[in-house]
């Protein structure tokens, strides 16, 4: 009851994007299939304090999380790469 632990798996197809360019020619943004992995533990010290740690994308999968049709907009856009949360709750 004091530990816990969890874990989270987000697995995404693969996917591209066509792209008109200004001299009219085509561009293909393509990125295979991938998982990204979290996890966390927590534990409850006592009834007011309770710890938590989360690891993010733990096997630091560099991905993009966002693929735009607009070369001028720029929207192409890297998920986060591994990190990690340290949290604390005191309940009074």
């Amino acid at each position: 009851e004091k530990l816990r632990v969890g874990g989270n798996v987000s697995w995404q197809s693969r996917m591209y994007n066509d792209i008109a360019l200004a001299d009219s020619s085509q561009y293909r943004l393509k990125q295979g299939g991938y998982a990204v992995t979290d996890v966390m533990a927590g534990y409850k010290v006592n009834q007011h304090l309770d710890v938590q740690l989360n690891a993010n994308n733990i096997f630091d999968r560099r991905y993009y999380q966002a693929i735009s049709n607009s070369v001028s907009y720029g929207g192409d856009s890297y998920g986060s790469p591994r990190n990690m949360m340290l949290s604390a709750k005191y309940s009074f």
